[in-house]
């Protein structure tokens, strides 16, 4: 049986969806020997490294993995490095720019990152980081494969390595379930995301604040996630709900009991780049989505079908008010919508294209013996 390691770099969503989901599935399914090393994990790294046929980690970008890389590959080891974002246009609102960015950053007279002292806060070592990103270019040439999330991230990655892999993020329906809710009789418009996203949500604060206006006693809005004071100042109807940890928040979620699910999202190189999970997600819990126009949710949403798309304010406030007004309309898309994620992005089935790699890999290795 193929032993594969997979690496953590923290207790996050990255690493659920892009490590410890799928290796686990395989586990169960009796398809992998599986070990799962590093954030709060009590496998000896050094022994499970020697014991792997593969070892799969993501986002390498020091001189660490660069020798550990160095070190196993003669042993016949076969690394497979993940990449879930685009790390050279990293948005600087994300708290990921201080291990990438390479440009000090002033937003509307505000510095927002300055190259020096990086016990400062918003501060970046300039220097250090285009050092980080060579390296990380040095490690993904000298890996036996890369693995993304979506065709937009392979295209970033194609010039490192001619073996990338193409493993969706996927939906864990055991852990993202409908719970029938008793709630008010409001309608509840929701946003979940991380710090990157303000922005996002300040293209569409006009349109929303002119909707919770109108509907001031059927809806409400609700902020999951990253809270952003400055967004949510004269937004009438809203309650916000901070990060629990990554295995509470499907059901918190579902207990939120979102109607409409809202993704604005800036087009730009970062956004380009990311997966659709937030739709998925919204799909598994039978929420009608609202989302730009915009890859990658333009990939995945028929506009209409399984969701709504806008590319403006007036489109977003025309939409959003539609599904308020139409429950039969949220329905369908709901359930259409639920429909195409659990076909096509059921981490159950899904974790076999894993497999499909990690096999590939490990038969180089019978054929060279």
């Amino acid at each position: 049986m193929i032993k594969v390691l997979g690496v953590m770099r923290d207790d996050g969503a990255c690493m659920l969806y892009r490590i410890k989901q799928p290796l686990s599935k395989l586990q169960d399914k009796g398809l992998a020997d599986v070990s799962i090393a590093g954030f709060g994990s009590k496998v000896d790294f050094d022994s499970a490294v020697l014991e792997a046929d593969i070892i799969h980690i993501p986002r390498v970008n020091c001189y660490t993995m660069k020798k550990l890389i160095e070190t196993v590959q003669p042993l016949g080891k076969k690394i497979i490095i993940d990449q879930d974002d685009d790390i050279f246009n990293v948005n600087p609102l994300s708290e990921w720019y201080r291990d990438y960015g390479i440009e000090e950053i002033e937003i509307d007279g505000v510095k927002l990152w300055k190259d020096g002292n990086t016990s400062e806060p918003r501060s970046i070592d300039i220097e250090k980081n285009i050092e980080k990103r060579e390296v990380a270019r040095e490690c993904m040439r000298m890996a036996d494969s890369i693995t993304v999330t979506t065709e937009e991230l392979a295209k970033v990655y194609q010039p490192y390595n001619d073996n990338i892999k193409v493993l969706p993020n996927c939906i864990d329906f055991k852990t993202w379930m409908y719970r029938s809710i008793n709630k008010d009789e409001k309608i509840t418009i929701g946003w979940q995301g991380g710090d990157s996203h303000y922005q996002d949500l300040m293209m569409i604060k006009s349109p929303l604040v002119k909707v919770l206006n109108k509907y001031k006693d059927k809806v409400k809005f609700i902020m999951c996630g990253a809270k952003f004071d400055g967004f949510l100042k004269d937004i009438p109807n809203t309650e916000h709900y901070p990060w629990e940890s990554i295995y509470a928040h499907p059901y918190r979620m579902s207990l939120l009991g979102f109607d409409i699910g809202i993704i604005p999202i800036k087009h730009d190189e970062f956004n380009k780049g990311k997966s659709a999970i937030k739709f998925h997600e919204y799909s598994a819990l039978s929420t009608a989505t609202l989302a730009s126009n915009y890859l990658p949710y333009s990939e995945v949403i028929k506009d209409g079908m399984n969701g709504y798309l806008f590319k403006d304010e007036k489109e977003f406030e025309e939409k959003l008010t539609e599904l308020i007004e139409s429950f039969s309309k949220r329905q369908v898309f709901a359930n259409n919508a639920y429909k195409d994620t659990s076909k096509n992005y059921d981490a159950d089935s899904e974790s076999e294209r894993w497999f499909s790699l990690y096999e590939s890999l490990y038969q180089e290795n019978l054929v060279m013996v």
